[in-house]
């Protein structure tokens, strides 16, 4: 039962999550590649070389980028601490949150109502589901290495067989898609990603995404009606249990998910992301891009080498003048050990 819920998932109803999750795996791995040119810096050398070439066509280029381009590498490293301690610490909250709820879960355990037990057994996950002795109407999946579903005595004893089957129908998507997991990596990217505004947004279409496709792993095996006369218990009784930073997939009630419920779309997409954002972002990581030209001009690695690739400046006439660049023949480094370097001063 475990494998077919799975391949429903991923075959047809997980696409627009599986979107979220490849933005978020694409804004990774630019993350990784940003500490990994400040680790090693080899790699923007020729970043540095047109950098210095451009200063060579247009001296007024050194005007201004040489007061400003030696703060960008302790403004680029200070960017890149402050996104792994974000992430650090979105981690270190969940964790402790989640172990947190599990402690509080564990002391109210109860065993299945007998009335629901059939339910739980037809499903075969009786021995993954933890069942709490409370009043609220809740039920969500949490867990990372072996998930389990938790839900309230309150809420089997609410909902209809039906409308039960329903509910555990989707939180089992959540259980055999390792949702927490997915929900704690994509929190800690956003949290390492926070200077760029779309990330939130990704993060939140990855969280609407995966209900949407939880929905309609649902859907698959139980009437619309079912699902949705649920949900609308839990929104209307007001006893819903918010879970706070951990994270779980759960039985929320959002304004997207009544509207997809409501048309039966098997298609429904998540909403874009706002231009906003997204134009904010550009402008960000363009600002990035400067900062990197700026830790390539200051890293020296081409001297390092034996190369010199640098335009040679004149000698100033006066403290206030900027200095002038000769251009070089060509963009290809020759190296100082080899051959006789030309004199390039006017």
């Amino acid at each position: 039962m475990g494998a077919m819920t799975d391949r429903l998932d991923f075959d047809i109803l997980g696409r627009e999550s599986r979107g979220m999750l490849m933005a978020l795996a694409f804004a990774a791995s630019l993350a990784s590649l940003g500490a990994m040119v400040w680790l090693w810096p080899t790699s923007l050398s020729l970043v540095a070389v047109a950098y210095q070439q451009a200063c060579a066509d247009n001296p007024d280029l050194l005007g201004w980028s040489s007061h400003v381009l030696p703060l960008l590498p302790l403004f680029l490293g200070i960017l890149l601490l402050l996104a792994a301690f974000a992430a650090a610490l979105s981690l270190y909250r969940q964790l402790q949150s989640t172990r947190r709820l599990v402690e509080e879960l564990e002391s109210r355990a109860c065993p299945v109502p007998y009335r629901a037990s059939s339910v739980f057994s037809s499903l075969d996950i009786l021995d993954r589901t933890l069942c709490v002795q409370d009043a609220g109407l809740y039920a969500f999946c949490y867990g990372f290495l072996s998930p389990r579903i938790c839900i309230s005595t309150g809420l089997i004893y609410r909902l209809s067989r039906s409308e039960l089957r329903a509910v555990l129908l989707h939180e089992m998507s959540h259980l055999h898609g390792r949702d927490p997991l997915r929900i704690l990596v994509s929190r800690v990217v956003a949290s390492a990603l926070a200077l760029l505004p779309i990330a939130a947004e990704l993060r939140e279409r990855y969280y609407l995404g995966r209900e949407i496709a939880a929905d309609r792993s649902a859907l698959a095996r139980v009437p619309v009606t079912d699902l949705a006369s649920a949900l609308l218990k839990v929104f209307s009784s007001g006893q819903y249990r918010e879970v706070g930073y951990v994270p779980v997939g759960t039985l929320n009630v959002t304004r997207e998910r009544i509207r997809h419920l409501a048309e039966s779309r098997q298609h429904s997409q998540v909403p874009p992301v706002s231009r906003r954002n997204l134009l904010a972002s550009a402008f960000v990581a363009a600002a990035l891009f400067v900062a990197t030209v700026g830790f390539a001009e200051a890293s020296g690695y081409w001297a390092a080498k034996g190369h010199d690739c640098r335009p040679v400046p004149s000698a100033y006439k006066s403290p206030t003048q900027r200095p002038t660049f000769a251009r070089p023949a060509s963009l290809t480094c020759i190296h100082a050990d080899k051959v006789e370097l030309p004199s390039l001063e006017r």
